[in-house]
C-alpha cells in the first residue's frame, strides 16, 4: 500500500465518522416531536420575556402562559400554525428614523423553540469560532 492509497483510506475514515456524527445529530435533534414539546416550548417563552417583561405584548402573553403554549403546541402538531404578520412602528432614534418590524411573541416562542432545539445543536460544529455572540458558551 503506497501514500496515496494510505492517505485515501484516512480521508474516507474521517468521512465515514463525520456523516455518522451529522446522521447521529439529526435523528436526536431533527425529530419534529422532539423538538416541538409542552416544555421545550415553555423554556423558550421563558427565554423570551427576558428583558421585555414589561411590554404590554408580553404581559398579554403571560397572563395566559400555558393556555397560549397549549394552544401553539396543538396548532403545530396539526400543521395550522401560521404567522400573524409583523407589527411595524416607526421610531426616531438620535436624529435617524427607523422602520421596525417587530414578531409577536408566539412567533418568537416557536422561533427560539426552533432554534435552541434543533438547529443550534445541529450546526453549531459548523460555525466559525468568531460566529455566535449569542451562544451560551461564547456569552
Amino acid at each position: 500500500m503506497n501514500s496515496k492509497e494510505r492517505h485515501e483510506l484516512r480521508y474516507r475514515r474521517r468521512k465515514a465518522r463525520r456523516e455518522e456524527k451529522k446522521r447521529s445529530l439529526a435523528e436526536q435533534y431533527g425529530d419534529f416531536d422532539k423538538v416541538f414539546t409542552f416544555e421545550n416550548l415553555y423554556a423558550a417563552y421563558k427565554g423570551c420575556c427576558k428583558g421585555v417583561g414589561w411590554k404590554a405584548s408580553t404581559q398579554r402573553y403571560k397572563a395566559n402562559v400555558l393556555l397560549n403554549v397549549v394552544d401553539t403546541l396543538d396548532l403545530l402538531k396539526s400543521g395550522k400554525f401560521k404567522s400573524k404578520g409583523f407589527y411595524e412602528f416607526d421610531i426616531i432614534e438620535r436624529g435617524k428614523e427607523r422602520h421596525i418590524k417587530s414578531v409577536h411573541i408566539s412567533e418568537r416562542v416557536v422561533q427560539r423553540c426552533l432554534c435552541d432545539y434543533s438547529l443550534v445543536p445541529i450546526f453549531s460544529n459548523s460555525f466559525i469560532y468568531d460566529n455566535g455572540a449569542c451562544m451560551k458558551e461564547k456569552e
